[in-house]
């Protein structure tokens, strides 16, 4: 008897190959389960196996006592942010001598997460 698990898809089809089953005698090894078991597998194997794409957002807001690292004076602080092979640079935006910079940017980033999306 050939048995395709894709093809006991529906109630009828389940019910008349569970009535084939007993009459073969051979109801006691429970081969539906086991082929529901089969393609439950499959499917765990193919969500796990799949990249799921989406947006990362980053806010970045403010940063408190930042160490001064020039001399005599409180550091010139900017943004230099990188994510997979995106970067944002905004040394042009540089905010003088401030050791409590105020940002208030929003930056977006592709990412990728293997397996079934965690979000």
């Amino acid at each position: 008897m050939d048995i395709d698990p894709h093809k006991l898809g529906s109630p009828e089809d389940r019910r008349a190959f569970k009535a084939n089953m007993r009459t073969l005698d051979v109801s006691h090894l429970k081969v539906t389960d086991h082929l529901s078991n089969l393609k439950s597998d499959d499917i765990l194997k193919r969500e796990l196996l799949a990249k799921q794409r989406c947006i990362v957002r980053l806010y970045m807001l403010e940063a408190f006592n930042l160490s001064s690292r020039d001399n005599g004076s409180p550091s010139d602080p900017y943004l230099m942010i990188t994510c997979n092979d995106k970067v944002y640079n905004e040394r042009a935006n540089y905010q003088l001598d401030e050791m409590n910079p105020k940002f208030y940017k929003c930056f977006d980033f592709e990412g990728i997460f293997p397996g079934c999306s965690p979000l």
